[in-house]
């Protein structure tokens, strides 16, 4: 699992308008697709698999999170 994955999730959390973003994806793939995106415009580097594995691992944590 890429670091940069669990480094750009911590950022989100200080950034509400990125925890906003982030919510209007409209399903799962939409929220993946999204966090590389902006990952990307943040300076991270990582791929849909990456984060669809981090997702997986934290699921409890980021639907707390997000909800």
């Amino acid at each position: 699992m890429s670091s940069q994955v669990a480094q750009f999730h911590q950022q989100v959390l200080q950034d509400r308008t990125l925890v906003e973003q982030l919510r209007t994806a409209g399903n799962f793939q939409g929220f993946v697709h999204l966090t590389v995106k902006l990952g990307k415009e943040h300076g991270y580097n990582f791929t849909q698999r990456e984060v669809e594995t981090y997702v997986r691992r934290n699921m409890l944590t980021l639907i707390r999170q997000f909800s």
